[in-house]
């Protein structure tokens, strides 16, 4: 009888908690808006604000850092991100005015691309070979379920205990992440790089493309589900006078 392969490397496991946790902190923050305003004495659309500065972080922010950080040994480079993200919730959650907050978030943003371009290529460098697709595609499982029931939970929890409990719930799971990562990814998979497009080899798999794509596509329909398949407002019927 054969030996089977683990399903899924231990490694991979962990990301995929870091990976729940960073995501969750990226997209909770629209079901707490009305509470961050109301705290911090700001109206709706500019605590709106906050969801586009922290994709506007991620999208010019990402390849800056990846590039600047291109010498560091991935497994040192995921500790630090992961510690900024750490230090970037627990700042959100003890903001004393808006303008903390929206700092905060946008150095959480800085850090999040960079840390799922290493998180996808070490867990494709730990997969076995003919693997690679199938372990990414687990790997944004933890994404996956940071809009499934992330994001609901950290609403439940920002609505019961105050906004500010969710970006500390966010935070530990984040450092049981760091742990995690400390302890299961090995240093042997987080060798450093020589430069920015060096790290762009790991996806010319095809296989990785495709797994990328697929994930890319199903997180748009998950975003895009609850917009189309709410049920119609209808107004309401006014109350007759008279007989």
């Amino acid at each position: 009888m054969s030996s089977r392969e683990p399903v899924l490397p231990v490694s991979v496991l962990s990301l995929m908690v870091c990976v729940f946790g960073v995501t969750t902190g990226e997209m909770v923050i629209a079901g707490i808006l009305p509470a961050v305003g109301g705290d911090l004495g700001v109206s709706i659309p500019a605590a709106g604000l906050l969801v586009t500065a922290y994709a506007l972080g991620m999208i010019v922010g990402g390849p800056l850092l990846t590039a600047m950080t291109a010498g560091v040994a991935r497994k040192l480079l995921l500790t630090v991100l992961l510690a900024v993200t750490i230090a970037g919730n627990l700042a959100s959650a003890a903001a004393p005015m808006y303008g903390v907050l929206f700092g905060a978030r946008v150095v959480t943003a800085l850090v999040t691309s960079t840390f799922f371009a290493n998180a996808i290529v070490i867990a494709a460098s730990a997969a076995a070979p003919g693997k690679q697709a199938s372990t990414v595609s687990k790997l944004a499982l933890g994404m996956n379920l940071s809009m499934i029931v992330g994001a609901p939970l950290g609403t439940l929890i920002g609505t019961t205990f105050g906004w500010r409990s969710t970006f500390l719930s966010i935070a530990g799971v984040c450092v049981v992440g760091l742990l995690l990562v400390l302890r299961l990814v090995p240093a042997g998979q987080s060798t450093g790089r020589t430069s920015a497009l060096a790290e762009l080899r790991a996806f010319r798999d095809r296989e990785v493309q495709l797994a990328i794509a697929i994930t890319a596509v199903a997180n748009i329909g998950l975003s895009l589900w609850p917009a189309s398949g709410s049920p119609p407002t209808q107004a309401p019927v006014p109350a007759r006078e008279g007989p």
